[in-house]
């Protein structure tokens, strides 16, 4: 499961536009990650229309081959956008649909208090779409000729300017590394971790080699990358790393210090009494080197190990990047 991106800046067009545009509607600009999700935001500008603005009629066109639009309220049939009071608190919203097989999105808006809006003094948002990233290539968001507004004697008239959006998508990035585990000869199940925020994290397991390449879900950014297993005191990687779309990253490799029994990140006498405890028996537990057996091997891992703290460093490769 993935989660949306930070929210956009806001736009940089101009406050007053040249000429007579009074009535101006912007889609922004985004890039996703195949597979991931983002989102664009439909904003309005309103600049002193006399008798004011009753109504929006916003109809908006899109590929449904590069992207779909996830659903604002998945306990009302169909699927929505998210939709603002673009047009004051008792704003009616008369249809908001969008069809992800044609491509279209219509949203309907109205006053509910009677009050036409006359001048927004800055861009207000009208909606924001929510989007699932399905193939690489790109969409325009595009305001069709359709799209008009309701002035307050019930005339409908079109925007005097529009800025159509853009979503491009690109293939993910990628990190690619080795974990290896003291003791071990195998290198399999360790989990790798990256992290663009707390919240919006990608999983993967590293294979016999101790070998993984995690798919970045999230879009660009700067990802914290860590490693764990049972028994082992976790890694983290020395900074962040900065991951472009497409491209693979690649951060080196990282020995996991065993001796953690009980996993909370540090090697001291509750560990090395618990291995002790367990000597010449089996106990997957004190069992550090996964051997089948409870040795000095294990011992000997503990108490080599013994003070140290986790998450240990990961340091990164001096040629981090493809």
């Amino acid at each position: 499961t993935v989660t949306p991106p930070p929210p956009t800046p806001t736009p940089t067009l101009p406050l007053t536009l040249p000429g007579t545009a009074r009535l101006t509607i912007m889609v922004d600009e985004i890039v996703l990650p195949v597979g991931g999700q983002g989102h664009n935001e439909v904003r309005v500008l309103i600049q002193d229309v006399q008798p004011g603005i009753e109504g929006l009629e916003l109809h908006l066109k899109f590929d449904p081959r590069v992207l779909q639009v996830v659903d604002d309220d998945p306990a009302i049939e169909g699927v929505q956008v998210t939709a603002y009071p673009l047009l004051g608190e008792g704003q009616e919203i008369r249809a908001n649909r969008a069809d992800n097989l044609h491509g279209e999105i219509v949203l309907s808006l109205s006053v509910g208090n009677g009050n036409p809006l006359r001048h927004t003094g800055t861009w207000r948002k009208a909606a924001t779409i929510t989007w699932t990233a399905r193939h690489e290539g790109k969409s325009q968001v595009i305001v069709a000729p359709t799209t008009s507004f309701t002035t307050g004697h019930k005339q409908s008239i079109s925007p005097d300017a529009v800025r159509n959006g853009l979503v491009l998508v690109r293939m993910p990035g990628r990190i690619a590394g080795s974990v290896h585990l003291q003791g071990r000869t195998e290198g399999d199940g360790i989990q790798v971790v990256a992290a663009l925020v707390p919240t919006r994290i990608d999983k993967t397991n590293t294979d016999a080699n101790g070998d993984f390449e995690i798919v970045t879900s999230h879009g660009e950014g700067f990802y914290t990358l860590r490693a764990s297993a049972p028994g082992y005191l976790g890694a983290q990687s020395e900074r962040p790393i900065k991951v472009t779309l497409g491209d693979v990253i690649h951060v080196g490799e990282v020995t996991l210090p065993g001796g953690d029994v009980n996993g909370d990140g540090r090697v001291d006498i509750r560990d090395l009494s618990y291995v002790a405890w367990h000597f010449d028996e089996y106990d997957p537990q004190a069992d550090i080197n996964g051997d089948g057996k409870v040795d000095i091997l294990d011992l000997s891992l503990t108490a080599g190990n013994f003070g140290r703290t986790g998450p240990v460093p990961w340091p990164l490769s001096k040629h981090e990047g493809r």
